[in-house]
């Protein structure tokens, strides 16, 4: 589903309802741990893959747009259609910016698509350079969230999280925990700037 469809849903869909509340209730903890010390940039990694990172990223960015913000959201590419106002756009490449520091600012929300054959953030650009790109983004956007790869993808998910001020993990509930699971726990609740996880994919009981 569109979430630009789920947030302007009319009917009396319930599981729309719930999916909006606990959206707001995300955004407004997020934004009081940014507020904190005024960071701008969002990471959102999860334990594994599948889990609905990219979706609850895409997600965020909406609502944070409905609050009035400028976003910028780099993440993996999802099929999107471009609305008239408030939804996410036609996107951008985060690797054509690092090299032009050309960006393009939409109305609300700015998309970049990350690299899709997932390579190593460092072999595109040394790291003063990426700092560099990202000082210029922060003057351009209110909000900056970043889709960072599955804990699994350490060796990339690392990467990125350099460049992240606050951190959420997405896991879907109903999981079980295993002993190799235990060491990508470990490294994400020991980053400064870990806020805490998002439990994803919960069915409500219905009544």
């Amino acid at each position: 589903k569109s979430i630009r469809n789920i947030w302007n849903d009319k009917t009396d869909n319930s599981d729309y309802k719930v999916f909006k509340d606990y959206l707001r209730s995300i955004r407004f903890e997020i934004s009081s741990n940014l507020e904190k010390d005024g960071s701008k940039i969002l990471g959102i990694t999860s334990l594994n893959a599948l889990e609905g990172k990219t979706f609850i990223a895409y997600s965020l960015a909406y609502a944070f747009a409905m609050t009035g913000k400028k976003i910028l959201l780099i993440a993996d590419e999802q099929h999107v259609v471009k609305p008239n106002t408030k939804e996410l756009s036609v996107s951008q490449n985060f690797e054509t910016f690092l090299v032009k520091k050309e960006v393009h600012v939409e109305d609300l929300i700015t998309i970049m698509n990350k690299n899709t054959e997932k390579n190593s953030l460092l072999e595109i650009q040394n790291i003063n350079n990426l700092k560099l790109g990202f000082d210029i983004l922060k003057k351009e956007f209110d909000l900056i969230i970043i889709d960072v790869n599955s804990l699994q993808e350490m060796n990339i998910a690392k990467e990125w999280l350099m460049f992240t001020e606050k951190n959420v993990a997405i896991f879907e509930s109903g999981h079980t925990i295993n002993e190799n699971d235990k060491k990508y726990i470990h490294y994400i609740k020991e980053q400064p700037g870990f806020i805490g996880w998002v439990f994803n994919k919960f069915e409500a009981l219905k009544s």
